[in-house]
């Protein structure tokens, strides 16, 4: 196969996720790049947080829990699940609150049009969850300048055969919020066309991230038969 594809890859990884070059995005990616989410059990929403102040939901998993009962432009302000509640813009925008097993029940309320809606929802697995590049890199630049501003993505592994490159990679840097550092891995999976990326599959390695981070997992209570 001729690196060219792969070389694209590369540069993709070095001045958009390890420069913060977002201008350049057009030089690697087509307009309609779309990241292909994997499924996952939650509510199949994202909220740009970038203002610091306010979640503004921007996008909408078609056939999820939130498809069809919450808006585009909603503004969340809490989240109630069982005895606890979320409702400061930091407890919010980490998005622990839509974690749990399918059919966990939560309710949510938002602001719409200068009204104040509490929406009873539950949470179900997200199929597919495609999201255009442009719309991801918006809100995810200033997140890692913000809480990530040495964050680097070194390539391990990468390689390719006709339209197709793979990519193994480790991720490593401080986060400014724990003042901890942390490193994980990931996958990706590039589809290019005409010398552009058209779809993105990745995975990380996040619960790694997180234990870094100081985040605790404990073991769940054990249901009786």
């Amino acid at each position: 196969m001729s690196q060219t594809n792969i070389q694209i890859v590369e540069g993709y990884i070095e001045q958009i996720i390890n420069q913060r070059r977002l201008e350049r995005l057009p030089d690697f990616c087509s307009e309609d790049c779309v990241s292909h989410a994997p499924p996952y059990v939650g509510l199949g929403g994202n909220f740009d947080d970038t203002s610091g102040e306010k979640l503004i939901l921007t996008q909408i998993a078609s056939n999820s829990p939130m498809d069809g009962h919450l808006q585009i432009g909603d503004e969340l302000i809490r989240v109630k699940h069982g005895d606890r509640t979320w409702e400061t813009f930091d407890e919010l925008r980490k998005g622990f609150w839509a974690r749990g097993l399918v059919g966990t029940e939560i309710c949510v309320t938002v602001k719409r049009h200068g009204n104040t809606l509490s929406i009873p929802l539950t949470l179900g697995q997200v199929e597919q969850f495609d999201i255009n590049m442009l719309d991801v890199f918006r809100t995810a630049i200033p997140y890692m300048q913000k809480y990530w501003p040495d964050l680097k993505m070194d390539i391990k592994e990468i390689f390719g055969s006709g339209d197709m490159v793979a990519c193994y990679a480790v991720n490593h840097g401080t986060n400014t919020e724990y003042n901890r550092s942390a490193v994980w891995d990931e996958m990706d999976i590039f589809k290019l066309k005409d010398g552009k990326i058209t779809e993105i599959w990745g995975i990380e390695n996040s619960l790694e991230e997180i234990h870094q981070l100081g985040y605790q997992v404990n073991e769940p209570v054990r249901e009786l038969a």
